[in-house]
């Protein structure tokens, strides 16, 4: 991990910090260089920014175990090089967006466990996710089979 710095001067590279509480930025456009971002566990609050998806370069995204809310934003399907996304244990709500994500994408491991205000069902799109070995959605208010086309013979 890279040190703690203020938000403001982290323009690449990774950022891993713990600040306990407060809100996400309303603005992530500053940060297109982004690599990695972990702030798994520090108790912010709020919904997440559309613009989430000005961070191009992003590989790994990890947001959990915070106190995030509201509609996961489809904006994050433009996030095409992000590999590792875990959103798990946040008070998300509203149509599952997030697995739609992984049509066309590098997506290898989506978690979003235990964000049970999701709603919606299994894509059979999830078929053109050819790189996506890792789903985890346990305890959610998503629904279906999985498509047939996703599992191998």
């Amino acid at each position: 991990p890279i040190p703690c710095v203020p938000w403001q001067s982290q323009t690449s590279g990774q950022y891993q910090r713990r600040v306990h509480g407060g809100n996400l930025p309303s603005d992530w456009s500053l940060w297109p260089s982004l690599v990695s971002l972990d702030l798994h566990g520090n108790a912010f609050t709020g919904e997440l920014d559309p613009s989430i998806s000005s961070l191009t370069g992003l590989t790994f995204l990890d947001l959990s175990n915070n106190d995030l809310y509201g509609e996961i934003p489809s904006s994050i399907g433009g996030l095409m090089n992000l590999i590792d996304l875990k959103l798990s244990y946040n008070r998300f709500d509203g149509p599952n967006t997030i697995l739609t994500v992984a049509e066309g994408s590098s997506l290898q491991t989506v978690d979003i466990t235990d964000c049970p205000g999701l709603e919606g069902v299994l894509p059979t799109s999830l078929q053109n996710a050819v790189d996506l070995t890792t789903i985890k959605f346990s305890n959610n208010a998503i629904a279906g089979r999985i498509p047939p086309e996703c599992t191998s013979a």
